[in-house]
């Protein structure tokens, strides 16, 4: 992804020492953005597009690793593409919706913790429904696994372990 935003953005022209001098407080970014030219915060936000977009495709290909490690081999390597390959299997919109379902929920969350940072009893309960929406999609992951890739396998003349 790196080298594709180079040759496709091209570099922002900011040192990453004054981007994390940017970040020390509110009052140092507000003034690294008002300093920033209109190219520069283009480009900014090119390379924020390209990172959640390559974020969020390696994590839909990482989606099933886990169960797929869990209940058909130990093996991480055999897992990786047993994943991969029920990611892409008969299911595939199915699977794809529940993925766009997570993605779009964890934003909103993300949001409003954002939003309420100011308020601490707020910004406590954003954070606490934050923990429970992460089990809930840890939980639901391997249940949805369980239910389409392992049990309509099991009882028949085939190899769940792969």
């Amino acid at each position: 992804s790196f080298k594709f935003g180079m040759k496709f953005i091209g570099d922002a022209g900011i040192t990453p020492k004054a981007l994390v001098e940017a970040l020390e407080t509110t009052a140092a970014l507000k003034a690294f953005i008002t300093s920033l030219s209109a190219e520069q915060i283009f480009k900014l936000n090119q390379w924020n597009l390209l990172l959640l977009g390559v974020m969020s495709f390696t994590y839909y290909l990482l989606m099933f690793y886990l169960p797929a490690l869990f209940y058909k081999t130990k093996n991480s390597f055999k897992a990786f593409f047993i994943g991969i390959k029920n990611l892409f299997n008969r299911k595939f919109i199915k699977t794809l919706g529940i993925y766009l379902l997570i993605f779009f929920l964890n934003f909103f969350i993300t949001f409003l913790s954002v939003i309420f940072s100011n308020n601490l009893i707020l910004h406590f309960l954003v954070t606490f429904l934050n923990f429970y929406f992460i089990t809930l999609v840890a939980v639901g992951i391997f249940y949805y696994y369980n239910e389409n890739f392992v049990k309509p396998l099991i009882g028949q003349n085939i190899d769940v372990r792969l």
